[in-house]
């Protein structure tokens, strides 16, 4: 409502307007600052706890971490080959723009960490007018959730594996159900999937013993799943920017 007040103001609110964007740009310029020195603190203290309390754990759950790659590297290849029909833009070079980005996500585990990051290879990388960038990429973040609903699907069946149930057609659909809600309600933070297990595990009336495994195999699916939807999220903001004419073709293809 602000916003729409100060913009039908007219000329009267343009100091305002000026003000809002400069500390807008100041506010974005402290995030990337904290963000630089960010991955590094999350990836040294999750693995720390992974080594001290969950490593043998980890090992016998390696085939959902594998099945979690596989399945979000396809998703991203796809998303590659619609982006060089569209666009004519090799899918080398891209994946060479964003592949930064991804490497913050398979480290952290974070898309707010990997915030800044993710703004300068739009702007600087892929050529994206700012605006949509600004607009965009937040948006983005919380309804493009593809590899997170794998996740959360992956360790619902291993933790109905465990316990020797799921697989009935009402499992299914309540699986499919809960996955969709919490994947748009998961926070772009290191753990945040693991907020949303406790509801995916009650929902499918599965015992509470269960989420120690649950809980770990989410939090290092994770790291897999948010690598990949930061570059998923970069080849879909393309798409669209070139449909709102937002995108510099002849620069985005060097």
């Amino acid at each position: 409502m602000i916003g729409v007040l100060l913009v039908s103001a007219g000329d009267s609110g343009a100091r305002v307007r000026e003000l809002a964007a400069d500390l807008n740009d100041l506010v974005t310029d402290a995030i990337r600052a904290v963000c630089r020195l960010l991955p590094l603190f999350i990836f040294a203290s999750f693995s720390m706890q992974i080594w001290e309390s969950g490593i043998k754990t980890l090992a016998s759950l390696w085939k959902p971490i594998v099945l979690c790659a596989a399945v979000c590297a396809v998703f991203l290849a796809v998303k590659l080959i619609i982006v060089y029909l569209r666009l004519k833009v090799s899918a080398v070079v891209l994946l060479k723009k964003i592949f930064p980005a991804m490497v913050v996500g398979f480290s952290t585990a974070s898309g707010s960490a990997a915030y800044s990051l993710c703004a300068e290879i739009n702007e600087k990388e892929l050529w994206i007018d700012p605006t949509l960038t600004r607009i965009g990429y937040p948006v983005a973040s919380s309804i493009y959730c593809g590899c997170i609903a794998v996740l959360f699907i992956l360790t619902a069946f291993t933790a109905g594996e465990q316990y020797g149930t799921g697989g009935s057609i009402g499992w299914m659909l309540t699986l499919w159900i809960v996955c969709t809600v919490v994947s748009f309600a998961a926070p772009p933070v290191t753990g945040g999937t693991m907020a949303c297990v406790g509801i995916l595990i009650k929902q499918l009336g599965l015992p509470g013993e269960v989420m120690a495994v649950a809980g770990l195999l989410s939090l290092v699916l994770d790291f897999v799943a948010t690598g990949f939807s930061l570059g998923l999220r970069h080849l879909e903001l393309l798409l669209q920017a070139d449909r709102l004419d937002m995108l510099d073709h002849e620069v985005l293809r060097k």
